[in-house]
């Protein structure tokens, strides 16, 4: 669904979403240092029961367990969320791995070593 296709009311709830999960998610994960968590956006269905967060996890290999750990406290968040923010229903909260960070990381690397070299 596109952006344009979504009502205002499904497009402030996503941000408001985004806000407050980005805020919470840091007091109910730990990880070793160096390992980062980022909100990159969140889609809710048109019924507002449902939010797809998408979540950013670098280095890569820490994702499996980020996302496993998510899971577990999905209901402490949801909870939490919950406390700040009013709404009839609360939508159920669904984490997605998103790579597109990855991907962009991956991508400016191969361009920045395939680059010829002006330093001679």
């Amino acid at each position: 669904m596109s952006t344009n296709s979504k009502s205002v009311r499904v497009q402030k709830v996503e941000k408001e979403l985004r806000e407050i999960i980005s805020g919470v998610l840091p007091e109910w994960l730990y990880f070793d240092s160096g390992t980062l968590v980022s909100v990159i956006r969140v889609e809710v269905s048109s019924d507002l029961r449902t939010a797809k967060v998408f979540v950013s996890v670098f280095p890569d290999e820490a994702a499996e367990e980020v996302m496993e750990e998510l899971e577990v406290v999905r209901v402490d968040v949801q909870n939490q969320v919950s406390k700040k923010i009013r709404m009839k229903y609360l939508p159920k909260l669904k984490w997605i791995n998103d790579h597109t960070v990855d991907q962009l990381v991956k991508v400016s690397q191969i361009l920045k070593e395939s680059k010829p070299s002006t330093e001679e």
